[in-house]
């Protein structure tokens, strides 16, 4: 028997066929020996199936324990992920979507860190970026950012700076705080902000000064969607969760100014740049109003004057675009 506790990895997968080699050498070259693997694959339309049973063998041969699994009909992410939460049998919970990967060292160091911290619920670290012509180290020492650890609640309200590839935690805090049907309930686009809000209002992070696992930048991606609507929909969905959490459980009077200041001037350059009038003055009269020597410049009014017909509108753009590129 394994003296290690069992440490479950849960992974919701579509259309990574191109990835997942990667992904799986990723958990068969972990140096933890005592890993729980729950997957499920959501019909995916290319050969994702057939490549995840040929690793079927090598994986029940290092891991410990193997399930895979396949939805009957395509779900989506928070859907499957609410499937996947009852499975783990582990006493520590990692999410690792298909695209990405761990070091070798990245559930070792992170079960290390939680066993020698047991106020600790939860643990995240630096991470790569891979782009699609290069990969990024250290992500967020690139930034400039440091990375905070212990009571990080609002912290998180401001930006969501972990990434499910980077995380583990315990699995009864996991199990009692995390609702991904209440995500799905509330029209989230996402599960790992919320996930992380929930756990970080009931329990304390540790940060590890290492670049542990790599995050994969995927073009045209939910997160990172080509489309203009797309990237309004996903930023305004982000804010929304951001102002839904501050409005149920409270924040610092600057914290919940600057969420409903980004959702705000989110709506107004949605508004703007798709010449939707209704999002446009619902974002620019609330952020006149609240910081009105701020959107009183030029560049506001003019926007203000485009949106009064598609012909100014155009007009505007055009002006707004020759005066950027003077002052490029």
């Amino acid at each position: 028997m394994n003296a290690l506790p069992l440490v479950s990895i849960l992974t919701a997968s579509y259309n990574h066929s191109e990835y997942l080699d990667e992904y799986f050498h990723s958990l068969l070259e972990q140096t933890y020996e005592n890993i729980e693997l729950v997957f499920i694959d959501d019909v995916s339309s290319d050969n994702s199936w057939e490549k995840i049973l040929s690793y079927q063998s090598r994986l029940e041969a290092k891991l410990s324990k193997v399930i895979l699994l396949r939805n009957p009909e395509n779900r989506g992410l928070v859907h499957t992920l609410a499937k996947l939460k009852d499975y783990p049998t582990g006493q520590f919970i990692g999410i690792l979507e298909s695209d990405d990967r761990y070091k070798p060292d990245m559930l070792t160091t992170s079960f290390n860190y939680l066993n020698d911290h047991p106020t600790f619920g939860a643990v995240h670290c630096e991470v790569d970026f891979q782009y699609p012509t290069h990969i990024e180290e250290n992500h967020w020492a690139n930034l400039g950012r440091t990375l905070p650890e212990g009571d990080i609640y609002e912290r998180l309200l401001k930006d969501n700076i972990i990434l499910t590839c980077s995380f583990l935690c315990r699995v009864e805090l996991f199990k009692k705080y995390v609702d991904f049907n209440k995500y799905l309930e509330r029209g989230y686009l996402t599960a790992d902000y919320p996930m992380f809000l929930d756990m970080a209002r009931h329990t304390h992070f540790g940060y590890i000064d290492q670049s542990l696992a790599i995050y994969r930048v995927v073009p045209d991606s939910i997160s990172h969607p080509r489309d203009i609507k797309k990237q309004f929909k996903w930023k305004e969905a982000y804010y929304h969760i951001k102002r839904d959490y501050i409005q149920e459980f409270g924040a610092s009077p600057e914290v919940t100014a600057r969420a409903n200041k980004q959702y705000h001037r989110n709506l107004m350059e949605a508004g703007y740049a798709l010449f939707n009038k209704e999002k446009f003055h619902r974002g620019y009269n609330w952020l006149i109003s609240h910081y009105p020597k701020e959107f009183s410049r030029y560049v506001y009014r003019l926007q203000k004057l485009g949106m009064k017909s598609r012909i100014i509108w155009v007009f505007t753009r055009k002006i707004e675009s020759i005066w950027r590129l003077a002052r490029s």
